[in-house]
């Protein structure tokens, strides 16, 4: 039986009841739906502290204004989200994460050598996938043989392809529902590697079949309880 995976974007947030998103309560409820991934974002405090949040500034989640990167971290947790809660940090988010699901890790704003030294405080290097930049990815690579690292759409010129995966070797591709395609599938699969593909914006079962029909291997979503359902209807899901 043909396994989909399920990516619960940044934590079971959307929910209902709706959580803060990027918050330890979205990320419990991720972790206990029995998705394969929780997605989050991380950033770095101006003292070198990798937190989790979306955006570069704290201005839209929490009660504060100002950019993560300026922010002491003594001062960034003072700010509370809608929940009342305190952003989280990487380490916290990847203790919760240990068992239940793996990590899926955005890098927005952060520094490589403090995700490759959190990742290992936390013996979570097998369980996480790194998203980011070319240049982040490949100074990961040199930190780091063993992570797992995944990549934006994979280049279209092949021979740009070929050699992204022989610097990088990426585990995982990334796509979107409005960019998949068969073609794109092949490439991705011809390497190795699998296709993650974002399915925000046709977030229902229409949209995951197309995602599914065309060889995606994993469904990112707001709603990863009712896509966990549907996918066992369909007899894609245990």
């Amino acid at each position: 039986m043909r396994h989909l995976e399920v990516i619960a974007h940044k934590g079971a947030f959307a929910e209902s009841p709706v959580l803060p998103e990027n918050s330890r309560a979205a990320f419990e409820r991720a972790r206990t739906t029995g998705v394969d991934w929780v997605e989050f974002d991380v950033h770095t405090t101006r003292d070198g502290v990798l937190v989790v949040i979306h955006d570069g500034t704290v201005d839209r989640v929490t009660c504060g204004t100002g950019a993560v990167s300026d922010i002491a971290f003594a001062e960034l947790r003072t700010l509370r989200l809608a929940d009342g809660s305190q952003i989280p940090t990487a380490d916290e988010t990847l203790e919760m994460l240990r068992t239940g699901a793996g990590a899926y890790l955005e890098i927005k704003n952060a520094i490589p050598e403090v995700v490759v030294d959190t990742l290992s405080r936390q013996t979570m290097i097998g369980n996480t996938v790194i998203y980011g930049r070319y240049n982040e990815l490949a100074r990961l690579r040199e930190l780091n043989v063993n992570l797992r690292l995944m990549m934006n759409r994979p280049p279209s010129d092949y021979q740009t392809f070929r050699e992204v995966v022989g610097t990088i070797r990426p585990e995982v591709f990334g796509s979107s529902w409005r960019d998949i395609s068969r073609e794109q599938v092949d490439r991705v699969h011809d390497v190795g590697a699998r296709l993650w593909v974002n399915t925000l914006g046709t977030d229902q079962p229409d949209g995951w079949a197309r995602i599914i029909d065309l060889g995606g291997d994993a469904l990112e979503t707001d709603h990863p309880s009712a896509c966990l359902a549907w996918l066992r209807e369909q007899g894609l899901r245990r």
